[in-house]
């Protein structure tokens, strides 16, 4: 998922993971991380950390150019 999204970053997310776990589901396969490593509670958690620092950084940026 590229960011920024065209609705909410982390919601945009939320709803990719859950798409993902359907798919993952319905093929009785494994979801992957972005080094192909087995997601896991603690990867997902990782990624929505990485969109609110992102979301962060981007606020700071627009604030400093105001």
């Amino acid at each position: 998922m590229a960011l920024p999204a065209q609705i909410n970053n982390l919601q945009a997310f939320e709803q990719m993971l859950e798409v993902a776990q359907q798919v993952r589901g319905a093929l009785d396969g494994e979801l992957k991380d972005d080094h192909r490593s087995i997601m896991t509670a603690q990867t997902i958690e990782h990624y929505r950390q990485r969109i609110r620092d992102f979301e962060l950084r981007q606020l700071k940026a627009a604030g400093s150019r105001a």
